[in-house]
């Protein structure tokens, strides 16, 4: 089957087309020529009815090489207006009706011919431009294919390269592997030894801390009962000394009640008298001052404490080594107005502490 670029309604509109040309000078001449010895009024009549109904709403203006009479074939009609026309004038109209009917045909003859030949060149252009396009996607379809067979062979030997090297990284990966195992293994097996040779160390350190715990118990009950008897034997070394510094204290007391009690009755009415009462005055502070000397802030204890002390039945605290820090300090409440004097001697005026150690020989 032949290729055809040029479909019917192509055709169509090309008849068309060529049908309703404009005339030329000559066709025009000759078409008057023709028909100015006619005797009958010529009427136009379109044989077949406008293709585009755009161009019946241009104006003749705007069209003025169209010939206004294309499309349209004579009529003729008798000037006469008998019914019956003479045979003649028939004859005659017949005949020019046939002419011009055979003109007709020639003309349309001509441009179907023309249209023909159009068709012709366009089935041929149509052919060889078909078979170049043809022959185009051919070569690029071909070109397409050994493209993609290119491709795809490369791809081919790409996917077998990378195979190779895939499967060579598996293998050294693998015997690495192997070799990471083995390591392991061994890694494991030094571990196992260290931990029992910890374990053992271990139970070797908690058997000497065992030990060191059992002699330090046994040392620290040694030292805690030698402290102890230490602690019992300063206390009774204190408990006895105390005792001496109290009858010591005691006796000091007594000597000095008996010079007050003996200084009482003088009156300051004489010279001799008043010798004599700063002379015992004076013995009584230096009396003071050895019994301060002597016992300190221990003179602060309440008579109720001394009493105890002396008798045996006061239990003495412990002491630090300061033993001035921890002293009570004496109840005022509970001191008479001879104690309160002895503890707080007053220096008169030309006397000092010098005058003290007279008596003490």
């Amino acid at each position: 089957m032949e290729f055809n670029p040029l479909s019917k309604d192509d055709i169509e509109i090309i008849v068309t087309e060529e049908r309703n040309r404009p005339l030329s000078q000559a066709e025009e001449r000759k078409w008057v020529k023709t028909h100015q010895n006619s005797s009958g009024v010529i009427s136009f009549k379109r044989r077949t009815p406008p293709t585009n109904a755009a161009s019946e709403t241009v104006s003749e203006a705007a069209r003025p090489c169209q010939n206004p009479y294309a499309g349209y074939f004579p009529t003729y009609y008798p000037t006469n207006l008998d019914p019956q026309p003479s045979f003649e004038i028939q004859i005659q109209a017949l005949k020019q009706q046939l002419d011009d009917q055979v003109k007709e045909n020639g003309a349309l003859k001509a441009k179907l011919d023309d249209s023909s030949q159009q068709l012709e060149k366009a089935k041929a252009d149509g052919e060889a431009r078909f078979k170049v396009d043809l022959r185009k996607a051919l070569e690029s379809k071909e070109a397409d294919h050994e493209a993609e067979d290119t491709r795809a062979r490369e791809a081919m030997i790409l996917r077998e390269g990378i195979e190779k090297v895939l499967r060579a990284e598996l293998e050294a990966s693998k015997e690495q592997n192997e070799t990471i195992r083995k390591q392991l293994e061994d890694t494991r097996q030094q571990l196992k030894k260290k931990d029992s040779e910890q374990e053992r160390l271990q139970n070797e350190v908690y058997a000497l801390r065992e030990e060191i715990d059992r002699r330090n118990s046994s040392l620290m009950n040694g030292y805690r009962l030698r402290f102890k008897e230490k602690a019992r034997q300063l206390k009774s070394e204190r408990t006895a000394s105390q005792q001496r510094d109290m009858a010591e204290y005691f006796s000091i007391i007594a000597h000095r009640g008996h010079l007050e009690d003996a200084i009482e009755p003088y009156e300051p009415r004489s010279e001799p008298s008043m010798r004599i009462a700063t002379a015992v005055k004076g013995h009584l502070k230096a009396l003071d001052a050895m019994a301060e000397r002597r016992l300190g802030d221990k003179r602060s204890r309440s008579f109720s404490e001394i009493m105890g002390i002396l008798g045996g039945d006061c239990v003495i605290k412990e002491e630090e080594d300061d033993d001035d820090s921890n002293m009570r300090r004496l109840r005022m409440s509970s001191m008479t107005r001879d104690q309160r004097r002895a503890h707080f001697p007053v220096l008169r005026k030309g006397e000092d502490s010098d005058s003290r150690e007279f008596w003490r020989t």
